[in-house]
């Protein structure tokens, strides 16, 4: 907190990795809400021409993906706009770079349709990601492809199938 008090004008691309890493951290730890406030100080300080303002549109759809279930209305809404335009700008990256764009692309449109409560839509668009990912050994995306339809399946009542799902993941984290 000190650094980032002392250097928060004059330092962004140190202050972009923070708050990246930040936003990894607490997607990854369920905590959503400070998810979505990394995401937010990220996008204000990201420094274009890096791989970094790209991973903040990637984990920041996915957290603003994640907090929806507690979210209000207006924040719904603040969410829905931030996954559309993550999802988007991975698009034209997907695209032209499937082997390391592609996987993240089909992960935010899975969210899109979960939160929609399109569940079949959002389910085989976790196992086209899972599959995408095991093809261009993406181990991380593997396992959070797993996770994310691991969650959609216990949200369905497939207790067995989400199992799979979650070993998967747990295998893939490992």
């Amino acid at each position: 907190q000190a650094f980032m008090t002392a250097y928060e004008n004059t330092a962004p691309f140190f202050l972009t990795f923070i708050y990246a890493a930040k936003l990894h951290l607490c997607l990854l730890l369920d905590e959503f809400a400070q998810a979505v406030l990394a995401a937010q100080r990220a996008k204000e300080v990201a420094v274009t021409g890096t791989i970094w303002p790209v991973l903040v549109d990637f984990w920041g759809g996915l957290a603003a993906a994640a907090a929806w279930e507690t979210a209000t209305e207006e924040e719904r809404h603040a969410h829905a706009q931030q996954l559309a335009n993550a999802r988007e700008s991975l698009r034209e990256l997907a695209d032209n770079c499937p082997e390391n764009f592609r996987c993240a692309w089909l992960l935010l449109s899975a969210e899109m349709k979960r939160i929609a409560s399109q569940h079949d839509v959002a389910g085989r668009l976790y196992e086209e990601a899972i599959a995408y990912a095991r093809q261009t050994g993406n181990l991380q995306l593997e396992a959070s492809a797993n996770e994310l339809a691991a969650k959609l399946s216990l949200r369905r009542g497939q207790d067995a199938v989400a199992a799979a799902f979650m070993s998967e993941a747990c295998r893939c984290y490992a």
